[in-house]
């Protein structure tokens, strides 16, 4: 199936015409380049959830990892799209998840700390998020999460 979005340089804008590949998706294109968001959305995939790369000459995987990177387009260019993975930190621990937003649940679990009980809840605090930038996380709630997020878990007794 091919694709030809509606980017600047339309036919009879600009003759520099580009077919390439997104996950062999067929896409063509009226642009020298456009960014790794509008390539994502290209191919009908979300930003916030994948990542678009490609392999380079000697085989090594090329990341782009800024959704407003240009990606400089050629004919026949073979890209392809991976799970996002965020970076964040849980209680000084370094951590990675491909979950966005994460709930309380999700949190606690990346703390390795025992599950909740009878007796013993946890308060989870966080910062340097998206979505709300910072606060508490409550049982049921969920936080936009953006690579460097930092959370702490500590456990309190349920009164």
């Amino acid at each position: 199936m091919s694709t030809e979005p509606a980017y600047e340089g339309r036919p009879g804008q600009d003759e520099h015409k580009v077919a390439f590949f997104v996950n062999d998706e067929h896409i063509v294109v009226y642009t020298a380049s456009l960014t790794v968001r509008e390539v994502l959305d290209a191919a009908g995939y979300d930003v916030g959830t994948h990542e678009l790369a490609k392999r380079s000459e000697d085989g090594a995987e090329v990341v782009y990892a800024d959704p407003d990177e240009a990606v400089p387009l050629v004919d026949q260019l073979r890209l392809h799209t991976r799970p996002r993975v965020y970076h964040i930190k849980v209680n000084g621990r370094a951590r990675t998840t491909e979950t966005n937003p994460l709930t309380y649940d999700d949190v606690v679990k990346l703390s390795e700390l025992p599950p909740p009980t009878e007796i013993i809840e946890y308060l989870v605090t966080f910062s340097d998020a998206v979505k709300p930038p910072d606060g508490d996380l409550v049982e049921g709630e969920s936080v936009e999460i953006k690579d460097g997020t930092y959370f702490i878990v500590t456990p309190s007794n349920r009164s």
